[in-house]
């Protein structure tokens, strides 16, 4: 890590204010350990969860509940204690995963690799797109089938159906409706 450190340092060695590589090395000793010992700590809630709930692939109704209770009593959001869940499942140990991964030395890059490899894994037309898509009509179908409201009027004249219209046309050319 230290190497990594100065090759960043040699690379940027731009105009320096008098003494900032000093004060960045001083930061340095501080924060890097920090990062390292964060990502042991979330490492080894991901490996608790995982053991009390199962892989973070099996969904168990039951979980949820310990989910939710384990976002509230420790002050976690809900969307990380899933990701500590999968980086935790991504290796038997810390020091495997950071030689599988090297450039994951903190939080916000396991993050990021996380959803890269979330990304991978998708199936190419289940795309994020596709998803809101469906979600979308799916609502409107729902709304228009659920209200007895008249949609006539200017509004609808002048803004609902050219919409429809141009949805109509497209679905038709993409789907063959």
């Amino acid at each position: 890590m230290d190497q990594q450190i100065a090759s960043k340092n040699e690379a940027n060695r731009l105009d320096r204010v008098p003494g900032e590589d000093q004060f960045l090395e001083q930061l340095s000793k501080i924060w890097l350990p920090h990062q390292r010992k964060d990502l042991q700590v979330r490492f080894q809630l991901g490996q608790l969860l995982n053991k009390e709930l199962g892989p973070p692939k099996d969904r168990q109704n039951y979980g949820v509940a310990t989910i939710n209770r384990v976002s509230d009593e420790l002050e976690i959001d809900r969307s990380d204690i899933y990701r500590l869940r999968r980086f935790a499942a991504m290796s038997d140990s810390l020091d495997e995963f950071l030689k599988e991964y090297p450039d994951a030395t903190n939080w916000t890059r396991v993050r990021e690799l996380l959803s890269q490899l979330s990304d991978r894994q998708k199936p190419a037309n289940d795309s994020r797109v596709t998803s809101g898509l469906l979600r979308s009509a799916k609502s409107m179908v729902k709304t228009l089938e659920s209200t007895d409201q008249d949609f006539g009027g200017s509004k609808a004249d002048e803004e609902i159906r050219p919409v429809l219209s141009r949805l109509f046309q497209l679905a038709k050319a993409r789907w063959d409706i």
